[in-house]
């Protein structure tokens, strides 16, 4: 069973942050602080396409931090999702196959998004985000050549919680 740790829900669906496109972040990031000290199973953004898009793939992966932005250091990488499947914004469950490593409760990680879709200013993803970076436990990142300043953008980050089973005995 999937456990929500941390979200940002604050979002309005006017204020996006360009996934690339031609002149925006090839990769955007997103900090937080869990509450737990569980591993990451499944990371849910809100998305839309903007244009038909061309085919690829996106993921996320979760990154310890260095110095305030992701250090490239992957503790886990989500299953690939098919950009074809966002459409109107939606929320999109980007699933870890296997969970990352256990995170400590209270440190920063990133939330990196990543693609292979060919970059283009007619048909690109945007995550929705709120230009008013109103999440007090991160920030936003966007990469081009180098990363920079970017928005908080809508997230759910989940554990997974593996069910107990007691068995009962019946005595008649």
């Amino acid at each position: 069973m999937f456990v929500v740790d941390q979200e940002y829900l604050d979002y309005h669906d006017g204020e996006y942050c360009n996934f690339r496109d031609l002149y925006s972040a090839i990769k955007i990031a997103q900090s937080f602080e869990p509450i737990t000290n569980n591993p990451v199973a499944k990371i849910s953004l809100r998305m839309r396409a903007n244009g038909v898009m061309g085919g690829g793939q996106m993921w996320v992966s979760i990154q310890t931090d260095n110095s305030g932005v992701p250090s490239g250091v992957k503790l886990g990488q989500s299953d690939y999702v098919n950009v074809n499947s966002v459409t109107d914004p939606a929320w999109i469950d980007f699933v870890f196959s296997t969970p990352t490593t256990a995170l400590t409760a209270n440190t920063k990680y990133w939330i990196v998004l990543e693609g292979n879709q060919v970059q283009s200013d007619d048909h690109y993803i945007a995550v929705i985000c709120n230009t008013g970076n109103g999440y007090d436990r991160g920030e936003g990142k966007g990469y081009y050549t180098s990363w920079f300043n970017f928005y908080d953008f809508n997230f759910i980050e989940y554990y997974l919680v593996q069910p107990t089973f007691k068995p009962q005995i019946l005595i008649f």
